[in-house]
């Protein structure tokens, strides 16, 4: 609602602002938040495109932020019904934070790549990606995505019949 509203508002005028002083990599910025406030508006297709012709803009100047983008465009893919593209955007972005050392949004793609994991029926895997998640988050102190990540597994453990586990976990 509001925060895509926002987002929205923000995001053309980046784009606007940013075409007016002729920088691309701002204008990638732009199309890539305006397409992530479509598609989190209910059009999914026409999102995904702008945040990929965002993505690759702004990637073409600074890879700062890639993995956190990555990870919006594949959550998107997933929500479209393509988890596999999205598993495979989040092993580029896995990738990306092992090259560049940008680890802030590491604890978080290991969530998501659980999550898609579950919805493919690899439970194994994908436990194993949210311990990873909590391990990185505990490490970084980041209280709220170690709590999303022990949801996660909490969730999972829960559907599974591990419901005392998943109690004691939280």
């Amino acid at each position: 609602g509001r925060q895509r509203q926002s987002c929205r508002d923000l995001s053309s005028e980046l784009l606007k602002v940013s075409q007016e002083l002729d920088f691309p990599m701002m204008r990638g910025a732009g199309m890539f938040f305006l397409g992530w406030a479509t598609a989190d508006g209910g059009e999914l297709e026409q999102g995904i495109a702008s945040m990929e012709q965002g993505l690759a803009l702004f990637s073409a100047v600074r890879r700062v932020n890639r993995p956190y983008m990555l990870a919006v465009l594949a959550s998107a893919k997933a929500d479209l019904g393509n988890p596999g593209e999205g598993l495979e955007l989040l092993e580029d972005a896995l990738a990306s934070t092992e090259e560049s050392g940008e680890r802030w949004w590491q604890a978080e793609l290991h969530r998501l790549r659980g999550r898609l994991l579950v919805a493919r029926g690899q439970h194994d895997e994908s436990e194993a990606c949210f311990r990873s998640a909590i391990e990185v988050s505990s490490e970084q102190r980041a209280r709220m995505l170690e709590l999303r990540a022990a949801t996660s597994l909490a969730r999972l453990w829960s559907d599974r019949g591990r419901n005392i586990e998943a109690r004691d976990l939280l």
